[in-house]
């Protein structure tokens, strides 16, 4: 055999061990795993910072988020206070921030969120236990009254929620709701007639006209779907309780989990847009059917003492724990 052959035949075994190893690994290679919590954070970051689009969810929680479904152009299919306060976070930022609107549903935002089909839900959502293992939250926009009474009109028997608390009443509630939950927990006396979950109008529906056609003796709902859904039974029903709510439930916007940059990021222009007065404004336009915090302002000794007539004013002494 020549020292030529050899070589060759040397330098086409080396190459036929290659592919094999190569073939190997790329067999054994491990599928593609979902994206982390850092990477889904950094994807945020990004478009928060004008690369790429932050796709919004929404499911239709009016005054917050109202679909017009008549609407003929893109950019008048959805209004509302939650709509406007993140499109002027949008504008504001620079560079602007790209939103994208896309449809979800109560069912399928928690999955929606987790894919990556939308970063946020721009929707108020009930802020709890349960709900904040699956979901992140930003800090509260606001406060539904949950456990608000609908009764007849000519029925007169309650007159706070105590009153509640007897064997002889049939209570309409939707389990899971925050009304629901709250009920149970401090009434042990009276029957509970559930409703069907699902669509939240649809179920509050139901248990007003359960509530005007004598099947139950009340309903307990949150403020919003209570005064929607009284407004429709011209005037055979009335709604306890709106000025004083048995108990508020916290609503935010829900995020990823593992988002924080996007969650910190939210929180952050939702303090500046309450700080400045633009939240209040957006309510004032939108009235809700809501409460909201207000910030008990005091002014620092500094400023007080600016105020300070120059005899009785004195100089700053050191604090005690400075004094050596």
């Amino acid at each position: 055999m020549s020292e030529g052959n050899s070589t060759a035949r040397w330098a086409m075994g080396i190459a036929i061990v290659s592919a094999i190893m190569a073939f190997g690994s790329f067999l054994s290679r491990p599928e593609p795993k979902a994206a982390t919590g850092s990477q889904w954070s950094e994807a945020s970051k990004m478009k928060i910072h004008g690369e790429g689009t932050l796709n919004v969810g929404y499911i239709g929680t009016p005054p917050f988020v109202m679909v017009n479904a008549k609407a003929t152009k893109e950019d008048e299919m959805l209004g509302g206070m939650s709509v406007d306060l993140l499109n002027e976070v949008a504008h504001r930022a620079n560079p602007n921030i790209k939103l994208k609107w896309i449809p979800t549903t109560k069912d399928n935002l928690a999955q929606d969120l987790l894919t990556g089909k939308i970063d946020m839900v721009a929707d108020p959502i009930y802020i709890d236990i349960n709900r904040s293992s699956s979901c992140g939250f930003t800090s509260p926009l606001c406060f539904f009254g949950t456990a608000q009474a609908v009764m007849r009109a000519n029925d007169n028997r309650v007159e706070d929620f105590d009153d509640l608390n007897k064997p002889e009443l049939k209570i309409s509630i939707e389990p899971g709701s925050p009304s629901a939950d709250f009920a149970k927990s401090h009434l042990d006396k009276p029957k509970f007639v559930e409703v069907k979950s699902g669509d939240s109008s649809s179920a509050a529906q139901t248990q007003v006209d359960d509530v005007a056609q004598g099947r139950v003796d009340l309903a307990l709902l949150e403020g919003y779907p209570a005064v929607e859904q009284a407004s429709k039974q011209n005037g055979k029903v009335k709604v306890l309780w709106i000025d004083s709510p048995p108990s508020l439930v916290p609503v935010g916007f829900a995020t990823r989990l593992d988002d924080h940059y996007l969650r910190g990021f939210l929180n952050t222009c939702l303090s500046d847009l309450e700080a400045e007065g633009f939240i209040s404004e957006l309510e004032a336009q939108w009235q809700s059917i809501a409460y909201y915090k207000t910030a008990n302002m005091v002014p620092g000794s500094g400023i007080s003492r600016l105020f300070q007539e120059p005899a009785t004013s004195a100089p700053a002494k050191a604090p005690a724990s400075l004094k050596k």
